[in-house]
């Protein structure tokens, strides 16, 4: 194990991304071995600590995270996930989209949100699947990375998470739609401007608002 990486186990999170910098002009490639390692580390500090240290590593850790998307452990592959799209190199993109279908939906929710970082068109009807996810966090993500990458071609589809059973969904849905200039947009959120949850409503209700003031 190389000095950097013996270093890096004794410090903090905050410190360990300062630290990235050094890893960089140590050679990160032969770091990145040891880091992808430590995203099994029992320690959770320690896993993020990596993960983040892989993310600001860049492009020599892509394939390695990727080649890690198909570890057997849950928490090594959602936090590969999360540093592809920190990193935001294409080479990640179908292996994310292959990372929605996983057993596991934390896996799933950090692979849309790295999906709507990297912005790529091809993850699009892919994600559109995700939002009749059973787990809300995945479907509000899935939502929130459609609308990043652009909803608007699948706007229809948008009507089940609007009134999906979780709240947060649904506001996540109505900023989404709030993103779009279309009268079905307008339509659409006309229909939760009374919705049983208060931030959802009052949200609705001020986009309503200042589309129509725009409109004028």
């Amino acid at each position: 194990m190389t000095a950097g990486i013996i270093t890096w186990r004794s410090h903090s999170l905050a410190h360990m991304t300062q630290q990235t910098g050094g890893l960089k002009m140590a050679g990160s490639e032969e770091a990145v071995e040891d880091l992808v390692r430590e995203l099994g580390n029992p320690d959770e500090q320690m896993r993020w600590s990596a993960a983040f240290a892989l993310a600001d590593i860049g492009k020599p850790a892509v394939e390695p995270l990727i080649e890690a998307l198909r570890d057997k452990r849950a928490v090594v592959r959602l936090r590969a996930a999360w540093a592809l799209g920190g990193i935001g190199d294409m080479r990640a993109v179908e292996p994310l989209i292959g990372a929605l279908r996983d057993g596991d939906w934390g896996v799933r929710t950090r692979a849309a949100q790295a999906l709507g970082r990297l912005g790529d068109d091809r993850a699009a009807e892919p994600l559109v699947h995700l939002i009749y996810d059973d787990m809300p966090e995945v479907r509000r993500r899935a939502v929130t990375a459609l609308g990043r990458i652009g909803a608007a071609p699948f706007i229809e589809q948008l009507a089940s998470p609007l009134h999906d059973e979780d709240w947060r969904v649904r506001l996540a849905t109505v900023f989404v739609l709030a993103g779009m200039e279309n009268e079905r947009a307008d339509a659409m959120l006309q229909e939760v401007v009374d919705d049983e949850e208060p931030v959802v409503k009052s949200s609705a209700r001020l986009l309503v608002e200042k589309r129509k003031e725009a409109s004028r």
